[in-house]
This record gives C-alpha cells, structure tokens and sequence, in this order.
C-alpha cells in the first residue's frame, strides 16, 4: 500500500442545507429532492496557521444520536451549534470499535496495523511514532490532555508530545479492587480543562487542548436531571450530559477571547450497538452501528458555517492530517490518514477498519473491512458485502449476488494484509507467549494438558452474539449474589474453551461461592491461555486464602516480570505480612502500594489496611 503523505492542496466540498431523515445518508438541498455539491472555497492549506486547537473525543457515541445528525429527541445544542458554525462529514467513520485503537489512530493519523494498538489494555503505542500533539509541541504549540478513562491512561503511550497529560482518576471506595473501572464524569474532565486554560491565559502561544469524554460508555449512569430531561433514555442522557460540559469549554474560550482563531474539532472514537446486529454495546462487530461516528471542524474566524460534506467517507485516521493541512504545518512522517482538504478523488478512498477482541479476548474470529462511501466489504468466517446507500442499516448480505464492486475490494484488502504481514504488523496478530514465559508457567505447574486450539480463530463473531449476552447476564446474575443461577446459565452456553471472558465469569463464580480450588484451577487456564498481572493477582489472592505462601512468592515473582510497578503486588505481600502478625510491615507495603500505583491500588490498599488497623484495635482491646 502506498501511504500518503499529510500536506495536500485543494477544499472540501460542501452540501447545501442538510435535512437528515431516519436513514443515514439522506441529504436534499432545497425541494428538488437531489444532492447538492457545491464546492466552497472557505478553506485551503494554512487557513488556521496559527489557530489554537480544541480535540474533543466522545467515547462512545453514534452519529445518530446528534441532532444536527438527525435525531430529533436529541439535547445536544452545543455540539448542533458547532455543526451549524463550521464543516459537519455525514459519512465518518472509525478504525476500530475501541477505545484505544481508535484514539491512537486519531492521534497518529495511521491505520491499526502500521502503529500495532490493536486492543485495549494489553498494547502500548511505541515512542518511534509521532503524534499530534508532537508535531504541534515542535511547531510552538502548548500542549495539554484531559482524559476520563484508565483505557488511555499514559502507560499506554498516548502521553507522548503533552506538556500535561492529565489522567488523574479517583480511586472508587465502592469497587475495592485493584484497577476497578477507574474513569471520572464529564463535569471533573472539564474542571481539569478549564483549570488549565486558566493557567495559561497570559501565555502568547497557541495551545493544543484535547478533551475525552467518557460517559456515554456502559454502564449509564447520567446525572439524575438529564435522564428526567431525556425521558429515561439514558444513553441519549449521558450524550446530553457531555454536551453540556462541552458548552462550558466553548463559553470559556468565548471568554478569554480566543474562540474566534481557535480550531476546534469534535468525533467519537466509536459508537454503540445498542441492540442491532444483537450486539447492545460494542468491540466484537464492525456494523454501522458502532462504526459510524459524528466528525466536526469548527473555526469561526476562517472555516464558513453550514458547510455538510456528505458525498465522501471520511475516517477518524483522516484527523491529525487536516488539522496539520489547516495549520499549515507539513509532517515529516507518511501517514495512511488523508488531509479532508484534499482532492476530488478522495471520494472514491476506502478506509480499512477491524477489530482484534473477538480474538484476543474470546479466540473467535477476528474481524477486518474495507469501507468505501456507499459500500462495505467485511472479512469474516462467513464473509459480507452491504450496500449502503439502500441498505443503511446493513440487513442484507449481498455477498452472494457477486456484486460488480466486490472482487476489487477483496482484492484491495488481501494486498493490505500481505503488506502488513511483510512488514511485521500482521492481521492476525495475536499476543504471544513468550518462550521463557511459558517455562516459567510450566515450572509452576500452570500448564499442563494444553488446550485444544483447532477452532480458535474461526467462530464468526456475528454468531456468538447471544453467547456473549449470556455471558454477560451471568455476570449480572453474579452481581446480584445469584451465584448458583449464574453458573447454571454459563453451563448453557456453548463457549470456546480458550474464552478468557467465560473463564474469567466462572473464576469469580467460584471465588464468590469460596470453591477456591475450582476457581484456581480456571486461573490458571486463562494464565496458559495469556500472562497477565490481573489474573496473577487473582491467584495471588486466592493462594493467600489458602496459606499457600510459598507459591504465591513465585506468582508474584511472575506478575513483577510483567509490570514491576503494580501496586497490586505489594498488597498481597502486605496481606501475607498481615497473616504472619507482621502488622507494620503489612501497613508500609500497603502504604508504599499507593505511592506507586495511586490510580489502581489506592481503594484496593486503603481497604485492607483499615482491616489490619481494626484487628489490631480488637488484639489491644479497643472499641472501633
């Protein structure tokens, strides 16, 4: 594949009064009921040189749910207001229904396999690529990230290029564990933002701000007054919430008087199933529904307002090139990613996408497409083709009426990955064991008969959708203390045994029941499967119930290997202290565990030292 390179010549073009009806391409200018290209001459290269420039990246959020999309239910006036002022894309899309994959593609202008994210969680984008926000730091730009989620959290190389990069989560009181979903509202993302443009009110030089928002992610739980607002609909009400806080970043820049020279740009880096395709969240499928994304530049003193561009798919990849294009500022590295200033024949571009956690998390098939603006082929077990334009929801497969457009996208996408796997990247890749690992495993006994893999990779994703929801309703089950109903459902499901997520429900099913020794055998199973310092921990906490101290040394021995900073680790060391009475030695490692690792292990730490403190009142004979 030949990779384009950022600074090109040339505008967008732009769409008349846009009317957007259910379906999702639907646009008409005026009453002749036709498309309506008119090109504008609003923008070329170097129009915002000099601009500060707003990112703003909603988690989680379709296109559909706007209103300046179409949704009429929608609360999203400053969002709509944006859109209306500036360059709305109706046809964007993501790279990856995931948090990270996307936002490092968003970041880097790449496709997935060129930077190597390819799930959450378990990757790091590597130092040799470059940034945004690197590039803007070399040209004179302050720098600064406000992020709500551990998913990007800056281990994960995200940080790269930020003078600031705020990722301060509070630990949660009400979930104890170690990492336990550690996010923060839109409200404490924005008090961050605001704080530091503040900061920095008297500096001359131009800033990048980037802003994620986090809310609209399961689980929804909306600021009482905005679900009141939304009826109960609590999606639409989270997505009301962030806008609101949007608003208040919109009016502070108003205030300081620097909206009109600043460049602001709003996306999401996926959306949400919410049922369709039997798929009510997101991560496993590649449909619309979690693929189509909204896309908005905005920039009062140079970009013209009104402006649709509907005639093209435009790609989340596509970001960081037109922002550079209208800044003026040339990269020194190729990017797969098009600058949206570019030339007409953009409009006939495909856009790869895919998505790894079926894979990775399940052993079910991988996912990858090629998106044109108007069609889609999607690689899969049984493999598919979609229409777009009459066919936007994507109910019927045409892959078996050989349609005119297919052979060339398969074609197009085979080339892809032959070049990928050439040059290391790989459509398949999946995370591998190291040698010294799996000896270190065997040594330890947690491996032994290995798991028969003949089916792994090949189970279609579409058709495990309602093992996944049963999957998750025994989780809810589970939640609810209905331990013995949630087993009997997962007893029920036809899982792959190499499935870390059905692992991982029985293993807390049986640690909750305290069937300790069916539930360290699941341990290490998934331990076999793939090494990772969450299920060390797990094991770690369960020999501790068993007093199996020595073996626990060499678990945690392992969990160092991978991630020596783990605060995780010295807490279990603290409860070993603890079992042995060494109380004060047990209160240290508890308290040196938070000094490490404060986003993951303060709760986790806090909790068992207020234990070890209230035994030690009981030996002395005081009241609590």
């Amino acid at each position: 594949m030949v990779r384009t390179t950022v600074l090109k010549s040339g505008c967008f073009v732009a769409v008349g009064a846009l009317i957007v009806a259910a379906g999702v391409y639907a646009t008409r200018s005026g009453d002749s009921g036709r498309l309506a290209h008119t090109e504008g001459d609003w923008a070329e290269p170097g129009a915002a040189a000099g601009f500060n420039v707003v990112l703003v990246t909603l988690d989680t959020v379709r296109a559909d749910r706007l209103g300046c999309y179409g949704h009429r239910s929608a609360q999203t006036p400053s969002m709509d207001a944006l859109a209306a002022g500036g360059v709305m894309f109706t046809d964007a899309v993501a790279s990856a229904p995931l948090t990270l994959p996307s936002h490092v593609t968003i970041h880097t202008g790449l496709d997935i396999p060129h930077h190597g994210v390819r799930n959450n969680g378990e990757f790091h984008l590597a130092a040799d690529h470059v940034t945004l926000a690197e590039i803007l730091k070399e040209n004179g730009y302050q720098t600064a990230a406000f992020v709500a989620a551990f998913v990007l959290d800056g281990r994960y190389g995200l940080n790269q290029g930020f003078d600031a990069y705020d990722d301060h989560f509070k630990p949660n009181p009400r979930k104890p564990g170690w990492g336990a979903e550690l996010e923060r509202p839109a409200n404490e993302v924005t008090d961050a933002a605001l704080a530091w443009l503040a900061g920095r009110a008297q500096s001359e030089a131009p800033f990048f701000m980037w802003v994620h928002y986090y809310d609209p992610h399961t689980e929804y739980e909306p600021p009482p007054e905005f679900a009141r607002k939304l009826g109960g609909d609590l999606y639409d009400a989270e997505i009301a919430f962030v806008d609101s806080q949007l608003a208040r970043i919109i009016a502070q820049l108003e205030q300081d008087g620097v909206r009109q020279r600043t460049l602001t740009i709003v996306l999401a880096d996926h959306g949400e199933g919410l049922g369709e395709h039997d798929e009510m969240t997101h991560g496993h499928l590649i449909y619309e529904s979690t693929m189509r994304v909204p896309l908005i530049f905005n920039a009062p003193a140079c970009l013209g307002a009104g402006h649709v561009v509907s005639d093209r798919v435009a790609g989340c990849l596509d970001v960081t090139p037109t922002v550079l294009d209208l800044l003026g500022i040339a990269a020194e590295t190729p990017m797969d990613g098009l600058s949206l200033l570019g030339p007409d024949s953009a409009i006939d571009r495909t856009i790869y996408m895919e998505t790894m956690l079926p894979l990775l998390n399940h052993g079910w098939s991988s996912l990858h497409a090629l998106r044109r603006h108007g069609d889609k082929y999607i690689d899969a077990p049984r493999r598919e083709y979609y229409n777009l334009l009459d066919d936007p929801s994507e109910a019927i497969n045409l892959i078996d009426d050989t349609p005119a457009a297919l052979p060339a996208l398969v074609d197009e996408l085979e080339t892809r990955q032959v070049a990928w796997e050439a040059m290391g990247a790989g459509v398949d890749a999946r995370i591998a064991m190291d040698p010294e690992e799996l000896k270190a495993l065997e040594a330890l006994g947690y491996v032994s008969s290995p798991i028969a893999d003949e089916e792994y990779g090949t189970r279609d994703p579409k058709d495990m959708m309602k093992t996944w929801q049963g999957l998750i309703n025994a989780r809810g089950l589970a939640d609810r203390g209905d331990l013995q109903a949630a087993l009997d459902l997962i007893d029920t499901i036809q899982v792959f045994p190499r499935d870390l997520f059905a692992l991982e429900r029985r293993a807390d099913i049986y640690t909750k029941m305290g069937r300790h020794t069916e539930a360290e055998k699941i341990l290490r199973e998934m331990l076999a499967i793939k090494p990772a310092v969450s299920t060390y921990i797990w094991l770690g906490q369960i020999l501790i119930e068993k007093s199996q101290f020595e073996e626990l040394t060499k678990i945690l021995a392992q969990a160092e290997t991978i991630e020596p900073d783990a605060g995780a680790i010295l807490v279990l060391r603290g409860d070993v202290a603890a079992k042995k009475g060494q109380f004060d030695e047990a209160l240290r490692l508890y308290d040196e565990a938070i000094r490490i690792d404060p986003k993951r292990s303060t709760s986790m730490a806090q909790s068992h030292a207020a234990k070890v403190r209230e035994f030690i009142r009981q030996l002395e004979g005081q009241k609590p």
